[in-house]
């Protein structure tokens, strides 16, 4: 994967992502990009849906620099379909940092800004910290309150101090929850103490490594966790197969399913299914089925979609509002029984 979006005035090498061959317009350093635009913010790209003009372009989003986002989802940033209108040509997979204009519902970029290609870090060097981070992009290890990577001493007395004095400022409330009971008490401090000297059981999952819980309870409190590095969320299909007289169509995503969301429904194109289940009750898989016939209807270049929610909304792309509740796993390669 790359680094970072090349978002050039002029095609400076063969190693750019795309060309600008007839626009013009005035280069601008990365710092005046930062002062014009209205949103500045970083994030992988999930998915690109076109039309005659325009790509529409969905970013799932981890940090923003200026300007207002939802923090819980996938930003939709549109931009020319060609480089000649100054364009850019963004690639799923990529990451990058963004320089938008707009509102947080109808955002857009060009690629006169800025003049060169940009990482997060690079952003952070030049414009300072982040002013938020996305927390459902946060992985953290249970048991380690501090985030300094390991349990010890500090951990149960952090937690206590937080639920009592009000004297520690966690990075991340789930770590708290020692046994993953959805609250923050004393028993979770009892716990670290008799795990660390007593031989009692260790913490709940994520533990031992950077991971997340698929029911986080506190998803708006882990906007950083210092051991972990912010990730993207990964949302892959794993097979497409007919099983039986049914066309099973699994999919794996790392993103939590927070406790307020409803079932989940695989969007394809117009179509929605909502016949669910988790294998083997795992909450990071969903295997949806189809019949033969509802599968041979597929378009081959239809987008699939987890939607908590009563639509699938790529179907209603002028009116999309994109929060946390929306996941994109990208082309399903199928349709006239091409795969099972």
């Amino acid at each position: 994967m790359k680094t970072s979006f090349w978002i050039t005035l002029l095609c400076v090498s063969s190693a750019s992502v795309f060309r600008v061959d007839a626009c013009s317009c005035e280069v601008l350093s990365s710092e005046q990009s930062f002062a014009l635009a209205d949103v500045v913010f970083s994030g992988t790209v999930a998915a690109i849906v076109e039309d005659a003009a325009t790509h529409h372009v969905f970013i799932d989003l981890l940090e923003v620099w200026k300007g207002e986002l939802a923090l819980g989802g996938l930003v939709r940033v549109d931009t020319p379909n060609n480089s000649a209108a100054c364009g850019i040509l963004f690639q799923v997979g990529e990451e990058g940092v963004i320089f938008a204009f707009g509102g947080s519902d109808t955002l857009s970029a060009n690629s006169c800004v800025p003049n060169a290609p940009l990482s997060r870090a690079k952003a952070t060097e030049l414009f300072g910290p982040p002013l938020a981070v996305n927390p459902l992009s946060v992985e953290f290890q249970r048991g380690d309150v501090n985030g300094d990577g390991g349990i010890d001493i500090a951990d149960p007395i952090n937690s206590l101090s937080f639920q009592f004095q009000g004297g520690f400022d966690p990075p991340c409330l789930e770590a708290l929850d020692f046994d993953d009971d959805g609250e923050v008490d004393i028993g979770d401090a009892i716990g670290s103490l008799q795990y660390q000297f007593q031989g009692g059981p260790p913490p709940a999952e994520p533990f031992g490594s950077c991971g997340k819980d698929l029911l986080a309870v506190f998803p708006d409190t882990c906007e950083r966790f210092p051991a972990c590095p912010l990730k993207p969320d990964v949302n892959e299909i794993v097979r497409v197969e007919q099983v039986g007289g049914e066309v099973e169509i699994e999919l794996s995503t790392t993103r939590p399913l927070i406790p307020r969301a409803l079932i989940p429904i695989l969007c394809i194109g117009t179509q929605d299914f909502n016949r669910l289940r988790h294998p083997e009750g795992r909450l990071d898989r969903m295997i949806f089925t189809l019949t033969p016939e509802e599968f041979d209807g597929l378009d081959d270049r239809s987008y699939v979609a987890i939607h908590h929610g009563d639509q699938c909304l790529l179907t209603f792309l002028d009116q999309m509002r994109l929060y946390w509740d929306l996941w994109i796993f990208g082309p399903l390669e199928g349709g006239s029984n091409t795969g099972w």
